[in-house]
Formats: structure tokens, sequence, C-alpha cells
């Protein structure tokens, strides 16, 4: 059984919820998938370094941070957090030598 308010105002505010969860998860989620393959590439170039998965790497990065870019203009993340995210993606791949940046 769900919840159904009494007030119509608060039936169209659950409504309107419910849209707006969906729409920030279409951000949200790859945004989260992405930055844990980052973390598993990162990982794997550790291990084995070589030329092919640098490309994987920046590519990863490069969609990573478009992305993150995206849900700040969309509103459905803050512009803070996502320099945070970014920031914290940069000092991870710094850490591990991986030189994406140029």
């Amino acid at each position: 059984m769900t919840f159904k308010p009494k007030r119509i105002k608060n039936r169209k505010n659950v409504q309107v919820n419910k849209r707006n969860k969906a729409f920030n998860t279409f951000y949200t989620s790859p945004i989260k998938t992405l930055t844990k393959k980052l973390f598993i590439l990162a990982d794997d170039y550790t291990n084995e370094p070589s030329e092919e998965k640098t490309a994987r790497i920046k590519k990863t990065y490069t969609l990573l941070t478009s992305l993150l870019d995206k849900a700040v203009k969309k509103n459905v993340l803050h512009k803070n957090t996502v320099a945070k995210k970014k920031s914290r993606n940069a000092l991870l791949l710094k850490s591990k030598s991986i030189n994406v940046f140029m």
C-alpha cells in the first residue's frame, strides 16, 4: 500500500518528487559507476602500466568530468560538491603517477 496524502497539493508534490528523483538518478548513477571504474582502472594500471590502460583511464576521466559538469549545469549537484569530486579524482591519478592531463 502506498502513502497517499489527503490534500491535492500534497499529492502533486509526491508526483513532482518522484519525477525529480528519476531525473537526478539519471545523472548521479553514471557518475557513481564511472568513479568506481576509474578507481579500478587506476589500481589495474599500477600493477601493469601500459599505453592502452592510460588511454582507457584518460577516456573514463574525461567522460566523468563531462558528466560532473553537466550535473552542475542541470542543478543536480552543487558546484562545490563537483569540485571536490573532480579534485579527488585528479589526486587519485596523480598519486598513481598516471598522466592524463596532457
